[in-house]
């Protein structure tokens, strides 16, 4: 969010597009993952949960790779043009630049988000059922294994964004901090 507000001028749109986003994820991923268990129950499910883990750092650094390549530059440098996003007053039909760039900017609010949170929020919707499943034993108490995952999850959740919000950020700055967070995740899950 921090760096989808950054190139949107913290647009009163950011929070809810980004929240629409990050919802649309989480619900493609689990309904994704219950499908594909369905027609696969043989997986290796431990396996697919740490990939799918592997994956997330991955993808997060490909896109802030992808923040410094050229043609990205100019689209954001298009998006810090604009002082509302979606810029609905800019006349598309004056010339094929204007269409360009007018197409642009009444979507540049969609575009962020979906680039930077779609892909992660997919397989973290895919994660937590996934772990859901790896964790449920056969005759045992189904609602008390959710449960115990459920809280585990907000426990991590919670220690996670105090420690990211309060300590890393503050002193080592949004880049390093993903960096980090990526590098971690590429470490532990890969073995």
């Amino acid at each position: 969010f921090r760096t989808i507000e950054i190139i949107v001028k913290s647009s009163p749109y950011a929070f809810a597009t980004v929240l629409g986003i990050y919802l649309t994820g989480i619900a493609l991923g689990s309904w994704f993952i219950n499908d594909f268990l369905k027609i696969r129950p043989d997986t290796n499910r431990p396996r697919l949960y740490f990939g799918l883990q592997c994956a997330i750092s991955v993808y997060v650094m490909l896109t802030y790779v992808l923040l410094v390549t050229y043609p990205v530059k100019k689209l954001i440098a298009l998006s810090n043009t604009q002082e509302l996003h979606p810029a609905l007053t800019i006349n598309i039909f004056e010339s094929i630049s204007a269409f360009q760039n007018g197409w642009f900017a009444y979507f540049d609010i969609l575009l962020w988000p979906t680039i930077f949170m779609l892909v992660p929020t997919i397989l973290m919707g895919a994660s937590f059922p996934l772990i859901s499943s790896i964790t449920h034993r056969a005759g045992s108490n189904s609602g008390k294994t959710v449960g115990t995952v459920y809280f585990f999850t907000i426990t991590g959740n919670v220690m996670g964004g105090i420690i990211t919000g309060f300590v890393l950020l503050q002193y080592i700055g949004t880049a390093m901090t993903v960096l980090a967070l990526c590098l971690i995740g590429l470490t532990v899950f890969s073995w």
